[in-house]
């Protein structure tokens, strides 16, 4: 059996990310949604930065999600036109413009209303990644392909990946630090939004992760579905709660629907029965945590389910050279590149910082 160890974001220009959203700007409205490429920088020093130079508030600068840091990506950014000088909407709307050395703003187009979180299809990546483990170009050919194939049966475990939780994972030492009352947290993020938001989503997502691999373990490393379970159309995303898992067991094998863990919050749909009692245990035994944390943060963190399993689009390589191949495909909205390389290889070493937020 051959080991394959991945190599990533040797360079910045070996991970490109492009936001795919889910409505392109219609050319009319109170909003100017911006066309952003960053070169190696954070969402949050993106959004300092664009605050700087526009004289808008980072409050009310829209945008759909987070990009990596070390990685070439581009997206897009909403500012309210009302709040712009007559000076930079003038420069904005005569686009591409450099700001600083890490960000472009390559186009600029007005629409009725702001961006909002979530507001995406996917990204799809273009990704260079050295390789090692293979003897020759054909063995690494052929091994490559076998995985590919496999990832694309299977789907990919939609696990969050490291940069979520920043370095040493201490953006989710801040999350829980807040869920527990801290005053130093607290104190903390006072007069920041974006990190507050941040450290509490780190804490959901810790959580997911954990009951994935813990339902993972319950169902003997094959996923079912069971009694209780919260499904979600994989066509659509409506939510329901299982009660005949021997119907939705076939519709889960058919690619229909997939059971969903917990992004815990006041608003998340809860599973029944057993499934709400695993769920339970794993909050309690591994973080001590009830659920009710949470409701004091609601705008922040409202709660919702995540499917444990997704689907790889458009995923396809090519060889180039025995040593580095490139890979592209497309994720839906909130999955992770690094999390579908770690499940396509045996180990992956990531170059640069993999945190979102310079924490």
């Amino acid at each position: 059996m051959i080991k394959l160890h991945g190599e990533i974001k040797r360079r910045c220009e070996d991970f490109v990310v492009e936001e795919i959203p889910a409505y392109e700007p219609s050319g009319e409205g109170t909003h100017l949604y911006l066309w952003v490429e960053k070169r190696d920088a954070s969402a949050r020093f993106a959004l300092r930065e664009l605050s700087r130079v526009l004289g808008v508030s980072s409050r009310d600068i829209g945008f759909a999600g987070n990009k990596d840091r070390r990685a070439v990506t581009q997206q897009y950014y909403s500012v309210p036109v009302d709040m712009l000088s007559e000076e930079a909407l003038q420069l904005l709307e005569s686009s591409p413009v450099q700001i600083g050395d890490f960000l472009t703003v390559k186009s600029a187009t007005r629409h009725k209303n702001k961006l909002r979180r979530g507001h995406l299809y996917g990204n799809r990546f273009v990704l260079v990644v050295g390789v090692s483990g293979a003897s020759d170009a054909d063995e690494l050919l052929a091994e490559v392909t076998r995985r590919v194939e496999q990832l694309s049966r299977t789907g990919m475990k939609n696990l969050y990946g490291d940069q979520r939780f920043g370095r040493e994972e201490s953006t989710v030492k801040l999350g829980n630090a807040l869920l527990a009352g801290e005053g130093w947290a607290k104190g903390k993020v006072r007069k920041d939004r974006f990190l507050k938001r941040l450290a509490l989503n780190a804490v959901q997502s810790k959580l997911f992760n954990v009951v994935l691999e813990e339902r993972l373990a319950w169902d003997e490393q094959e996923l079912c579905v069971r009694q209780g379970d919260v499904l979600t159309l994989v066509q659509g995303g409506s939510l329901f709660v299982c009660e005949d898992p021997e119907v939705d067991q076939q519709r889960f094998e058919q690619g229909e629907v997939m059971p969903t863990g917990p992004m815990f919050g006041p608003k998340m749909k809860s599973p029944e029965g057993e499934v709400l009692a695993f769920e339970s245990n794993v909050l309690k035994e591994r973080f001590n945590l009830s659920g009710d944390e949470f409701g004091a943060y609601a705008k922040l963190c409202r709660g919702t389910r995540r499917p444990y399993f997704v689907g790889v689009e458009e995923l396809s390589f090519s060889i180039r050279s025995e040593q580095e191949i490139e890979l592209r495909f497309l994720l839906p909205s909130g999955s992770y590149a690094t999390v579908l390389l770690e499940q396509l290889f045996d180990d992956v070493t990531v170059h640069g910082s993999l945190s979102d937020d310079d924490t």
